[in-house]
């Protein structure tokens, strides 16, 4: 127990003691809380001069009260070279043009973070990250981290991204040459010797008796066989390169997409658009062609739907393409995490917009189905 005790004597008029009056107080628990706040303001102190972070303690007006040692290590200067400056010191005005200070967020008791540039000692630039509050007396608390190694990151990896999505852009040029050259190649040779090999057994089909029919029955089969690899080599054509697009334009290949969709599942396809004729550089029409097959092969492989409604619109800077479904839909957040083979068709045609500019979006509910929507811009001229 801890005890404050007073006192005081009495004197008689010879200057002789006669009384004594005094009081005692248990002070225990006051020195107990006086103890707790010393052990306290120990431990903000240490965890002050040992954080990582600069802490600066400023005043209203920017002037400062208190820094750690990051602080000072952070910018370079001495404590007493601080304490002496304002926080406009290491701030550019033309910062502050762009992004004020936000006292009244603070006031409202607010935590602010804000990334800033930093003007430090010997000239150097700091790019740091502040998250500031207010005090009770209105003393604003700041800390301050440096987080230049971590823009120079984040610039390295937009910069890989940008060479990986530049490299997926030009590899899907380079497969789109590809398969227009092997359907060029397929139609100017295989294609034109199935037909020649088909011309010659039909006119030795011809020459051959009656009265040998086996031989007139296995030619007229090889007859009907060649006339099958014809059209699996227009199929293919087909698929390999959408010269429709080229013969007819973007709009006569989607209604081709159509029919196909319909004669393999017997859903009619209900499709809208607001031009009679759409004219699209190669690039963005191969672009659209390609997504709206990918995404009506998915409707046939998974969807299990009963409905799809697809739409192509153009404005005078982009054309935008939509295909809806009313099947089995699916997780798409999850889907997108996952390694799903049937993902990398969804990523290949979102890498396809986004190499021409556009953005690509895709909304699934399972249950209740899927919409892909694509917007590319375009130059008409």
């Amino acid at each position: 127990m801890n005890i404050y005790d007073r006192g005081y004597v009495s004197y008689d008029e010879s200057g002789k003691p006669y009384r004594m009056i005094g009081s005692m107080l248990d002070i225990t628990e006051r020195i107990h809380a006086q103890e707790e706040l010393k052990r306290s303001e120990e431990k903000y102190r240490t965890l002050v001069e040992q954080a990582s972070d600069a802490i600066y303690i400023t005043s209203i007006d920017g002037r400062i009260l208190t820094v750690n040692p990051s602080a000072c290590k952070l910018s370079g200067y001495t404590e007493e070279e601080i304490m002496k400056m304002n926080v406009m010191d290491f701030i550019f005005t033309e910062d502050l043009e762009k992004n004020p200070f936000r006292i009244s967020e603070l006031r409202e008791g607010k935590t602010v973070v804000v990334e800033r540039r930093f003007k430090v000692k010997d000239n150097r630039i700091l790019h740091v990250e502040c998250i500031a509050n207010m005090l009770s007396d209105e003393r604003i608390l700041v800390f301050a981290r440096d987080i230049g190694e971590r823009i120079k990151a984040e610039a390295l990896l937009k910069k890989s991204y940008e060479d990986i999505r530049n490299l997926a852009s030009h590899l899907v040029k380079v497969r789109d040459e590809e398969r227009r050259r092997i359907g060029r190649e397929i139609h100017d040779e295989l294609g034109q010797q199935l037909t020649a090999i088909k011309m010659d057994v039909a006119w030795v089909e011809k020459k051959i008796p009656e009265e040998i029919p086996q031989v007139k029955a296995k030619l007229k089969n090889m007859i009907t066989l060649l006339d099958g690899s014809n059209k699996s080599v227009r199929k293919i054509l087909k698929e390999l390169t959408p010269a429709i697009i080229d013969d007819n334009g973007l709009l006569a290949a989607l209604e081709t997409q159509n029919r196909q969709f319909t004669e393999l599942t017997g859903i009619a396809i209900d499709f809208h658009t607001n031009r009679k004729k759409i004219t699209l550089g190669q690039e963005v029409a191969n672009c659209i062609f390609r997504v709206y097959q990918e995404s009506l092969t998915n409707i046939m492989k998974y969807a299990n739907a009963s409905r799809v409604v697809t739409s192509l619109d153009t404005s005078d800077t982009q054309v935008a393409v939509s295909i809806q479904d009313n099947g089995l839909g699916f997780d798409s957040l999850a889907f997108a995490k996952s390694n799903d083979k049937k993902s990398f068709g969804i990523i290949g045609m979102k890498e396809r917009v986004l190499s021409l500019g556009g953005d690509f979006n895709l909304e699934s509910i399972p249950g209740k189905g899927t919409t892909i929507v694509a917007h590319i811009p375009y130059n008409q001229a």
